[in-house]
């Protein structure tokens, strides 16, 4: 047990802070500016997306409710029992029952 506690001491002591040594090191490249960011990479084509779907609302708000009106009826032609009486699901809690209350009778 000693020897486990001087173990832990000794990574507690180096390898944690040299971990941090190389976790916390300044960026090589230099950050890029807010402007910069707005033109590249997935923010900036999230932002020229979310810019269009702004600039027609209501086409997206028609689309919007277009893909609500397929999956409704898509909804309306999927069967509607869950529990199917062939196979019951809930055998278990019924076993369960069942020995609850052949247990009570003794």
């Amino acid at each position: 047990m000693t020897a486990a506690l001087l173990c832990a001491l000794v990574v507690a002591m180096t390898f944690v802070p040299l971990l941090g040594y190389y976790i916390q090191r300044p960026p090589k490249k230099k950050e890029l500016t807010v402007e910069e960011k707005r033109q590249r990479g997935f923010y900036g084509f999230y932002n020229r997306l979310v810019g269009r779907a702004i600039q027609h609302r209501w086409l997206v708000l028609a689309g919007s409710f277009l893909f609500l009106l397929v999956g409704g009826l898509v909804a309306s032609h999927l069967k509607q029992q869950v529990l199917s009486r062939r196979r019951p699901i809930l055998v278990l809690p019924r076993y369960l029952a069942a020995e609850r209350c052949a247990l009570d009778r003794d």
